[in-house]
């Protein structure tokens, strides 16, 4: 019996199981272009998807980033507590008991800083349990490969020339942004919750980007967009990230969008540890 059919004769009040898979998406032709021949490959824009499937109640979230940040421990346990407070804000409550399926990627789950994440989880008084399991070797294909299917015969079929485009390919997929460097801060947060404002931003690096050859390659292919919205977006999106490149104060800005320390406001939000709802506030001035 699969993993996802057993959980479900849980009770959805006290357990929810999520699954949470990457998909390094193929090189994006600026974004995904079917158009395009000739380019170099090392002109393209990489990005990457983070899927995760919530079983308890039968959604899935995308999440989108450009590479500027590392595909470590730090992307699942931040993107762990996103999705963990989704389910909080849309339930009123957590259920009590976590159950999360992941592949065998040593860089990014497979590792002791998740694990020590998790049991974080238990100690916070977040959920009552968290069970992290992994499939066999050779036998890691899930429902959410399913749903990465669906992705790659949508872009196969239609243009998404703007990363907005493609979050509407993905339905609402979310940009990875405001992310915490909650690897390094492990040892600080199993003691304490920070109050106030984190000291462990994780700054973006853009150094990945091929900024000059993808400015060559959008030139020689402007009037293949569909229209010249764009064409103008990508000029606009590349003459950010040049600045970007060249200045700590627009790096610093752009790691605090969005930017919420979510923990505290997961504590005691079970069935199990009944407290008062919190108005969520950011962590960080923009």
């Amino acid at each position: 019996m699969p993993y996802w059919q057993y959980f479900s004769h849980l009770p959805v009040v006290t357990s929810n199981t999520c699954i949470i898979k990457s998909l390094s998406v193929l090189k994006f032709s600026y974004m995904y272009l079917n158009f395009l021949q000739g380019i170099d490959p090392s002109a393209l824009l990489k990005t990457h998807i983070q899927g995760v499937i919530n079983h308890g109640k039968g959604d899935t979230s995308f999440f989108i980033d450009i590479n500027e940040y590392a595909h470590d421990a730090n992307l699942v346990m931040n993107i762990l507590l996103k999705s963990i407070n989704s389910t909080r804000n849309r339930n009123g409550r957590l259920p009590e008991n976590l159950f999360i399926q992941a592949d065998n990627c040593a860089r990014e789950t497979k590792n002791r800083i998740v694990l020590g994440f998790c049991e974080l989880l238990v100690k916070l008084k977040v959920f009552h349990e968290v069970n992290l399991s992994f499939l066999y070797v050779g036998h890691t294909h899930e429902d959410i490969d399913a749903a990465f299917s669906v992705i790659a015969e949508k872009l196969r079929k239609t243009d998404a020339e703007t990363l907005a485009q493609i979050q509407q390919l993905l339905n609402g997929g979310r940009l990875v942004q405001g992310f915490f460097d909650i690897k390094a801060s492990k040892a600080n947060i199993v003691s304490a919750i920070p109050k106030g404002e984190p000291s462990f931003l994780l700054p973006p690096n853009f150094k990945n980007i091929n900024i000059s050859g993808l400015k060559t390659s959008i030139d020689r292919s402007q009037f293949q967009f569909t229209d010249k919205t764009s064409y103008r977006w990508w000029i606009k999106f590349i003459t950010e990230i040049e600045q970007m490149a060249n200045s700590a104060e627009k790096v610093e800005k752009y790691a605090k969008r969005q930017a919420f320390w979510l923990l505290p406001y997961l504590v005691n939000k079970t069935t199990r540890y009944v407290d008062e709802e919190e108005e969520l506030n950011p962590a960080l001035a923009g």
